[in-house]
């Protein structure tokens, strides 16, 4: 998808693609039928969400399938939704630093069970973080991305 910008941070996006919402393509619109777990459309997608770039509907991706939300700045509170991880093996959902450390990793199973389900990430009480990285084969979506700019360090007084 193009790059957003919102709150003077640049979000770009690496291994998704944006596809309109009840649609049934990629990976989505088998039993549980199309995508219709997005009752509401926030900024910044529009009407639109992200799923995995390259998978057929209804398929799995490789083992170890990585998508990336990179931000241009450091950034807290992360929140998004994340839909239908439910076979396959799952998805880890990490968010890392601007020097690509692990700050903390979230572990989502196939057994979590969440076909035709949403369920809310958040990376509420972390700072500095500077990328998502989502792995694993599930054809996942993903909508409601929101974040806060990190406060910029404070200026040293001038030395008297």
């Amino acid at each position: 998808p193009p790059e957003i910008t919102a709150d003077g941070v640049t979000v770009t996006f690496e291994g998704l693609i944006t596809i309109a919402e009840h649609s049934s393509e990629y990976g989505f619109g088998g039993g549980a039928g199309d995508n219709t777990v997005y009752k509401t459309n926030a900024v910044p997608f529009g009407g639109r969400f992200l799923v995995n770039e390259g998978f057929a509907k209804a398929e799995h991706g490789p083992s170890g399938f990585v998508r990336t939300i990179r931000f241009s700045r450091a950034v807290t509170a992360v929140s998004m939704t994340v839909a239908d991880i439910d076979a396959g093996e799952g998805v880890t959902i990490e968010a890392l630093d601007a020097t690509n450390r692990v700050i903390r990793s979230l572990v989502y199973p196939a057994d979590t069970n969440a076909d035709s389900k949403a369920l809310s990430i958040t990376f509420g009480n972390l700072s500095d973080i500077r990328i998502i990285r989502i792995t694993g084969d599930d054809p996942i979506g993903i909508d409601l991305l929101s974040f806060t700019p990190s406060e910029a360090a404070p200026e040293c007084p001038p030395s008297s």
